[in-house]
């Protein structure tokens, strides 16, 4: 069963494609796994459902979803908002174009807001481009800072916990997520030796600091003027 192929309402395509819209921040027509976790879980569905649905919805493995990849995952959310399994054999028996959109907890008043902030950041980027052929031009990223991509726009804020040795930094985030994380260690000195990066996804994974700096959806390109040497502690 080709669930991405589903044919859905004129309504549910103009519902899900504003849902689109927002959640594709970057507007490159495709959403990564860490936007489309923090998305989902709107739904208010356990995250080992909301992980089953990322899987199916990317069943040709691609590692981001399309706009019909999205509208399929919306239809297999309210699926299991219905109590239903998500399965290939329940999928085979349900009638996905009848589903109606699922309940997202929070989403109208965020985009409300988000008009605003889409707005703005779109303001910021026009601002930049003269700016921009500037700094080219003058070379300011050979001895200030890298030049800006649009991940440093469009990354969501982020808060930096610095202190001592054994002053609970570890606890306090364990306590912000209500979980553990991976390379979240407690004991006796050193356990946690270099910066650790948090963010949300469908799988528990540690990425090396390298890696991140060429990720577009993440806005530390600019550390690579640090060098080799610092990825270690990262």
């Amino acid at each position: 069963m080709d669930i991405a192929s589903c044919l859905i309402s004129e309504e549910h395509d103009r519902i899900y494609r504003k849902w689109f819209s927002f959640v594709d921040s970057d507007g490159d027509d495709h959403i990564t796994e860490n936007d489309a976790i923090c998305f989902f879980a709107m739904s208010n569905l356990p995250r080992h459902v909301l992980k089953q649905i990322w899987t199916t919805a990317d069943s040709k493995m691609q590692g981001y979803l399309g706009f019909k990849e999205f509208a399929t995952a919306m239809k297999l959310v309210a699926l299991a908002q219905a109590r239903n399994e998500i399965t290939q054999d329940s999928l085979a028996h349900a009638d996905l174009q009848k589903l109606n959109p699922p309940m997202m907890e929070g989403l109208d008043s965020i985009l409300n807001v988000s008009l605003n902030i889409v707005f703005l950041i779109g303001g910021l980027k026009r601002l930049y481009i003269p700016l921009k052929a500037l700094e080219v031009t003058y070379r300011l990223d050979d001895f200030i800072s890298p030049l800006l991509t649009n991940s440093d726009f469009d990354a969501k804020p982020m808060v930096m916990v610095l202190g001592e040795y054994s002053t609970r930094k570890t606890t306090f985030i364990k306590h912000l997520l209500k979980c553990d994380y991976p390379g979240a260690h407690i004991g006796p000195k050193p356990t946690t030796d270099k910066f650790v990066i948090v963010t949300s996804g469908l799988n528990e994974r540690t990425i090396c600091g390298s890696a991140i700096t060429s990720q577009r959806d993440m806005p530390f390109s600019g550390l690579t003027k640090f060098g080799t040497n610092f990825f270690i502690e990262v």
